[in-house]
């Protein structure tokens, strides 16, 4: 069920139909991160991941995901979102 401290007055004060704005889950945190492989061949793998927001307050429209794998140095194509490698040495 849902925590008593959901409808305490405050961030997670209840819209007017009395429905929480933060969803409970049994995690305990306002998003999940859900991904698995959907394709794995010997040349290429494909990854399914799906962000799951539980903070109805919150608005994330602007997300940052970091996957580390040592095959995604060879990454050739993205669906659905934009790819941005993260070099951390940049080009030595």
């Amino acid at each position: 069920g849902d925590s008593p401290l959901l409808t305490k007055p405050g961030i997670n004060t209840p819209r007017k139909d009395n429905t929480p704005l933060l969803q409970c889950t049994r995690h305990m945190c306002p998003v999940r991160v859900h991904w698995h492989v959907k394709l794995n061949y010997q040349k290429y793998w494909r990854v399914k991941i799906a962000i799951t927001n539980f903070n109805y307050r919150m608005n994330y429209t602007d997300w940052t995901l970091v996957v580390q794998h040592p095959n995604l140095n060879n990454v050739t194509q993205v669906f659905s979102f934009s790819y941005k490698p993260l070099l951390p040495y940049g080009s030595i």
